[in-house]
């Protein structure tokens, strides 16, 4: 079980029940089936959908805000600018992923050689709690945009943020499992 503090007031804010060894062969299984699937979409319908991200996080900020303080004890106009800070790596990335992964020819001493930057599959992001959105933000979009899927084990104290974040990424209609949460401990990520 994972159990959220208000830092402030010592209050419980949320808990979370973990999941077992089946549970994260599950995520990884749906997750793997997402990634392959959205490898294949363009750069269009990706940047489409990371708008639409963008977008739910300056209408959410306060909400957001909110959750951020109280789990973690950041100021709420920090927590905002943090909000708003992760909808624009959103907006970036949507505009400029294309273009910073087109293939690059290179001369190689008379040699031709190109460089292609394909998809890697799903990505682990391991997170710490100090600022709980834009530290997966900045992770996690560039990461999809490339094609690839991501996961992220969060810090415990703040899982009422990674969970939010996780239901950000289905609203704006990315694949279920794409950007998937996993409530394990520290170590069982190895």
């Amino acid at each position: 079980m994972i159990t959220t503090i208000n830092p402030a007031t010592e209050e419980i804010i949320a808990e979370f029940s973990t999941m077992n060894a089946d549970d994260l062969e599950q995520v990884l299984s749906l997750s793997c089936s997402d990634q392959i699937s959205w490898k294949l979409c363009d750069f269009a319908e990706r940047g489409r959908l990371m708008k639409r991200l963008a977008e739910l996080l300056r209408l959410q900020k306060e909400e957001h805000a909110v959750l951020i303080s109280r789990e973690m004890g950041k100021p709420f106009a920090q927590a905002v600018a943090e909000v708003v800070k992760s909808s624009w790596v959103c907006d970036y990335y949507a505009d400029s992923a294309e273009r910073m992964l087109q293939p690059e020819e290179h001369d190689l001493d008379g040699q031709r050689g190109m460089v292609k930057f394909e998809p890697l599959g799903l990505v682990l992001g391991i997170m710490p709690w100090n600022f709980p959105f834009w530290q997966v933000f900045r992770f996690a979009v560039p990461a999809i945009m490339a094609g690839n899927g991501v996961i992220v084990k969060h810090s415990p104290n703040v899982t009422g943020s990674a969970v939010a974040i996780e239901k950000l990424f289905r609203d704006a209609g990315f694949p279920e499992h794409l950007y998937r949460t996993v409530h394990i401990a520290p170590d069982e990520v190895d």
